[in-house]
């Protein structure tokens, strides 16, 4: 098997011509006989037991010529592709131009990754929100954690009234032909409701909860969320009201501290909560000014880039939002979408502007590995492929076997020249607040564009 000969033939585009000597070929062909001849039935011959040579015979001497060709294609195409020295970006398109006895000749039609030329990317000026944890920030955190550890106290001397959680059992009726029928899944037994004035489900019960005790049995007319007369439909719904409690905050003080902490005193513990919002917020303003160096970088890249590259990488966005649906709600993708009233090539549509962004960083990510001569060291790959073992718990060598070295090497690469682009920018200062206003001064403005 060899390359006879690589051509560029169009912008991003290279055909190859492979040869299969015949003893590789003759070697396939026998191996496609070996497998295929169990199923092979011929006339006079038990199914599967029939001789090569007659089956030949029967079905013709090239029976086997083209999936003995391709099964022998994936290992000479990345052979032709490592020695013709091209990157493919799209999967190939081959053709058989001749085929026999002694072998055959491919010519295989490949997109490859472009050339690309690369303006600034040292230097580049890039917008860098800065916020500090406010007082108010502190105090919310440090009330969502009290709100947890809360504690329901049960009341016994008084009526339900605002604020209140009270268990019940309750059973909707239906009244519509005279007598009360229980109605489907209309009904529930010690369901904790929380008198809040939320306009849920539970709205109706909730309104008739209040001012009744533990012990209590009422009915009311119509359901747990609605008035008793809907859809021409009589209903009815008794209560029995099974405990009341009130919530207790714990007070916020050194032993709070201790609780809900490893601090011994609450002002080191709000202290604590201070650092800890104000290393989230440096840490989401520092990746939103690498994604805005990404954007600007992406602006720096001309050439002509094959659409494949953008529409594969809006293949893997999609299919990482669908991978991430299905974790986080249990719901296949189609479902989520058709519930949430969106079409899949809208979806697609709204993914492209990143998508032209990512495939365009990477490209320039590997320019400046190639311009400032950037190496893997022996070293560097190793701990890249001991950090993929530990990270996905598997040997070292199940992930050797997974990733070539190649793309380890380039993974490293890119890191390296993420580095230099970040340490060389210029990062231009904004305030949290006058960003979250441009905000809304944009959305005003869009907003009074559509109308």
């Amino acid at each position: 098997m060899s390359l006879t000969s690589a051509k560029k033939v169009d912008t991003n585009k290279y055909e190859l011509e492979i040869s299969i000597e015949a003893k590789d070929f003759q070697e396939a062909v026998l191996k496609e006989f070996r497998k295929q001849s169990k199923n092979i039935q011929v006339p006079g011959f038990r199914k599967g037991k029939a001789p090569r040579p007659i089956i030949e015979k029967v079905y013709g001497r090239e029976v086997f010529w083209d999936d003995a060709v391709n099964s022998l294609f994936p290992k000479v195409y990345e052979s032709a592709v490592e020695e013709a020295g091209i990157n493919p970006v799209d999967k190939p398109s081959a053709e058989v131009k001749e085929i026999g006895e002694d072998g055959a000749k491919l010519l295989v039609s490949v997109v490859v990754t472009p050339e690309i030329s690369l303006g600034v990317y040292k230097g580049i000026k890039a917008e860098k929100i800065v916020r500090a944890a406010a007082g108010s920030d502190v105090d919310e955190e440090i009330a969502r954690v009290q709100e947890r550890n809360a504690r329901l106290v049960p009341i016994d001397d008084r009526p339900a009234e605002a604020g209140d959680t009270l268990n019940i059992d309750y059973q909707e009726y239906d009244g519509s032909d005279g007598k009360l029928e229980e109605t489907e899944q209309g009904g529930e037994r010690g369901r904790e409701l929380v008198l809040d004035g939320a306009d849920d489900n539970y709205k109706k019960i909730k309104e008739k909860l209040t001012g009744h005790g533990v012990g209590d049995e009422f009915e009311f007319a119509g359901t747990k969320d609605r008035d008793e007369d809907f859809e021409k439909a009589k209903f009815v719904t008794r209560v029995k009201i099974n405990s009341i409690s009130r919530k207790e905050l714990p007070e916020l003080d050194d032993d709070f501290a201790k609780d809900v902490s490893e601090f011994d005193t609450f002002e080191e513990y709000k202290e604590s909560v201070r650092k800890e919002i104000q290393e989230r917020y440096d840490r989401e303003s520092r990746n939103r000014f690498e994604q805005e160096l990404d954007r600007l970088l992406a602006e720096q890249v001309g050439g002509e880039i094959p659409e494949v590259m953008y529409e594969t990488e809006v293949d893997g966005i999609v299919e990482r939002f669908a991978e991430n649906v299905k974790q986080r709600f249990k719901i296949d993708f189609e479902t989520y979408m058709s519930y949430l009233g969106l079409e899949k090539e809208k979806l697609r549509q709204d993914y492209r502007p990143q998508a032209e962004i990512n495939v365009k960083t990477r490209l320039a990510l590997d320019k400046i590995a190639e311009i400032e001569q950037i190496e893997a060291s022996e070293d560097e790959i190793e701990e890249e492929y001991k950090n993929a073992a530990e990270g996905y718990n598997v040997k070292v060598e199940a992930v050797k076997n997974a990733i070539p070295v190649k793309d380890i090497e380039k993974g490293i690469k890119r890191n390296k020249a993420i580095k230099i682009i970040v340490d060389s920018a210029e990062p231009v200062e904004i305030s949290y607040d006058d960003y979250m206003e441009r905000l809304a001064r944009a959305e005003t403005v869009n907003s009074d564009e559509e109308l």
